[in-house]
């Protein structure tokens, strides 16, 4: 299931839909994991991050998808790997 979901949402972004996947965080905010290529890297296979928290703050990174884990490399230079499982897919009403 999670896989379909990953395909699903990487598919849709060449049909300009808006739909992402979420989960929580630490902070009291989201992981939010966009269709958009990543800015800093347009050549690479990489796409855009967002992580929100309770202090208005922001931090931006790339994703990437492998082995049923979802692979974050923040642009503070951090990388971090998540359970593909946690994420949950939304979309614009």
């Amino acid at each position: 299931m999670t896989r379909t979901l990953f395909a699903l949402l990487l598919v849709a972004g060449i049909a300009n839909a808006e739909e992402w996947l979420e989960a929580p965080n630490r902070l009291g905010g989201k992981i939010l994991l966009l269709q958009s290529k990543c800015s800093s890297k347009p050549d690479e296979t990489g796409r855009t991050v967002i992580g929100t928290g309770g202090t208005g703050k922001n931090i931006m990174g790339c994703w990437y998808y492998f082995s049923d884990m979802v692979h974050v490399v923040w642009y503070d230079g951090s990388i971090y790997s998540y359970p593909a499982d946690i994420f949950v897919a939304r979309s614009k009403p």
